[in-house]
């Protein structure tokens, strides 16, 4: 055998060696939520939007790569964490390090609602807040205010109140730690693999999740009626009642979401619904869903860890314009 014959022998032997190895190490390089989108178990049946429209499922959605944030974005964007997802075909548009598992704050109460929404049985009735609920944070109830199990609801939603979240748990029957239970058997069910929860309500910076997990729970969540009209409201009103049950005292209670109030400069969407964090070790977390001004497009726009109470709601607002604004086709051309 001539020697041009015998390179010619091992060249084809070293090609094939080669596709074999890229054969073997190219999971490694697809991202993780194309494993979790197969993996995660289908739902029973398509969840109804608060609008009464069909949402996609996003644990069955399509196998596609997101493409990276533009550089314009990445230079100025504080937070650590960041996802922009289309919820018409649940697939991630645009990422920074979407995967990583985080502190959630007050995001984690999108979770403890969709544990508790299930559990009501009787909207109005009547629940006195006790010194047993108290945990810290802003006093939006107090202990003695006596009000309808709805208004508490909205308004643990709407205000972050951690001491609603132990009220509501009791009035259902739960104890914190069976709350905490069913939470992570949910996130278990649905395939959100990141997620670990070991506070209701946030305040334990070991309750983390990541930020492409925080998304498909927001989608869940605003698919339940009673949790989109509390995330979707800049303002509710609610009152407390007297022991013969007897309206006593009218309150307001204003929306964290900057980006929900009608002076949010949204330029080409309007937010729906979403939800706020914060805990120290966090920094601050916001995550939101919103339609196009054309109403055709639907994204949600997740940022855990900016650095100010203001960025996150600037950086989600940059996320949200880029993605509306960028042609269909080319965000899932890879």
């Amino acid at each position: 055998m001539n020697n041009k014959r015998l390179r010619q022998i091992v060249g084809v032997a070293v090609g094939l060696l080669l596709i074999a190895t890229l054969t073997q190490l190219r999971p490694l390089f697809v991202d993780a939520t194309i494993t979790k989108e197969l993996d995660a178990p289908q739902a029973p049946q398509t969840p109804v939007s608060a609008a009464g429209s069909p949402r996609v499922t996003l644990e069955s959605a399509p196998v596609v790569l997101p493409i990276p944030l533009p550089v314009s974005i990445e230079r100025n964007l504080t937070a650590r964490h960041a996802v922009v997802m289309d919820i018409s075909s649940g697939r991630v548009v645009g990422q920074r390090q979407a995967l990583t598992p985080y502190p959630m704050a007050s995001l984690t109460k999108l979770l403890a609602a969709l544990v508790l929404v299930d559990r009501v049985h009787d909207w109005e009735q009547l629940v006195e807040i006790t010194s047993g609920d108290v945990r810290e944070g802003e006093p939006v109830v107090r202990v003695g205010d006596r009000l309808e199990l709805y208004d508490l609801f909205a308004v643990t939603l709407i205000r972050s109140s951690n001491t609603g979240i132990e009220a509501i748990a009791r009035s259902v029957g739960l104890t914190r730690a069976s709350l905490v239970q069913a939470m992570n058997e949910m996130a278990q069910l649905h395939g959100w693999t990141t997620v670990y929860i070991t506070d209701p309500t946030g305040l334990a910076p070991t309750t983390v999740g990541s930020a492409e997990d925080i998304s498909r729970i927001l989608a869940l969540a605003l698919s339940r009626r009673e949790i989109a009209s509390a995330l979707g409201a800049a303002r509710y009103q609610w009152w407390t009642y007297s022991a013969d049950n007897k309206p006593l005292k009218q309150y307001t209670t204003f929306s964290t979401n900057e980006l929900i109030h009608p002076t949010a400069s949204t330029e080409g969407y309007s937010v729906i619904g979403g939800k706020t964090g914060y805990i120290p070790e966090s920094g601050y977390n916001v995550a939101v869903e919103a339609v196009s001004s054309q109403g055709a497009r639907r994204m949600i726009a997740v940022v855990l860890g900016s650095s100010t109470f203001d960025r996150r709601f600037i950086e989600a607002d940059e996320l949200l314009r880029w993605a509306f604004t960028m042609n269909p086709a080319e965000q899932f051309s890879l």
